[in-house]
């Protein structure tokens, strides 16, 4: 079997005298300008075909690792270089594409002495489908647009979906004129405050918006937020400790009576003591019920 062809290089050339590519690219961006460009001869010289594409967010975040300046400050370079001919303008511009002729022309011996063609200068015919989002195609140019644009497209999706999904899992019911809320948000306020209150919360909300024209984005919190403080909504769970608290036992015979109506067993005249919110299951049966006898 035949070993397959290398389209790539180890090495390339780095001349002590630069030209007018090089001047300029220090002058304007200093340093920075100057490791930038020999660190992407660096990854053209490694990449499949000699192109990079910075097509995908991918794509952009492993040459700005590379380069260790931000997206922008790549672009701007890469901007200046394209305006010099020092990479493909056309290239650059409408397919994001990193393809440089005076790179090629500097490594074509290497593939002399390998016996193999020198890789192809990508064309506009080409789609995102291959390597680097790079392949050839028949079918003319599709539109691939700016990376800037993609990254917005694909965020705009993203959201929209996200979007979707909420309103298939939380859709809203109007419980009044003015409030709505989920099915599993009523639940809670029902099994917290009970149907009654609950009735009551959603009436004063219901009002206050359709008197004031406010709106919330949960009407869910804005309940918890205020409402239940405006008509002194309790807890179940704590009206039950409060009348637990108000529960006393008969040390002798065991009767339950209420606080406040007698010091003494009202049955034996035994002495009493209080009933801790820890011992319900000693009241035997509904809590107002006791209360009542």
């Amino acid at each position: 079997m035949a070993r397959p062809k290398k389209l790539s290089i180890d090495y390339f050339p780095h001349d002590t005298k630069h030209g007018k590519t090089m001047f300029i690219i220090e002058s304007k961006y200093g340093n920075a300008g100057y490791a930038f460009w020999f660190k992407i001869l660096e990854l053209l010289g490694a990449s499949e075909g000699h192109y990079y594409q910075c097509k995908s967010t991918e794509d952009i975040e492993f040459l700005t690792a590379k380069t260790r300046l931000s997206w922008v400050e790549c672009q701007k370079i890469l901007e200046t270089l394209a305006n010099m001919g020092a990479i493909d303008a056309d290239l650059w511009k409408k397919r994001q594409i990193i393809w440089s002729d005076n790179f090629i022309e500097r490594i074509k011996d290497v593939y002399r002495k390998r016996i193999d063609e020198i890789p192809e200068k990508p064309t506009l015919k080409i789609f995102s489908n291959g390597r680097n989002g790079v392949s050839d195609s028949e079918n003319g140019v599709s539109g691939i647009g700016s990376t800037q644009t993609k990254l917005k497209e694909t965020k705009l999706k993203e959201t929209k979906l996200k979007k979707t999904k909420e309103k298939k899992t939380e859709e809203k019911i109007e419980y009044a004129e003015f409030v709505s809320m989920t099915k599993a948000e009523y639940r809670k306020l029902v099994a917290e405050y009970g149907r009654d209150n609950t009735k009551k919360m959603i009436d004063v909300l219901d009002n206050y918006k359709g008197s004031k024209g406010k709106t919330y984005k949960s009407d869910y919190r804005a309940i918890l937020s205020w409402v239940v403080e405006k008509i002194n909504a309790v807890p179940r769970q704590k009206l039950k400790v409060r009348a637990e608290a108000r529960m006393i036992e008969c040390s002798g015979c065991g009767t339950v009576w209420s606080t406040g109506e007698y010091e003494a067993c009202p049955v034996c005249t035994g002495r009493a003591k209080r009933r801790t919110p820890s011992e319900p299951q000693k009241i035997g049966g509904d809590i107002k019920e006791a209360l009542k006898k």
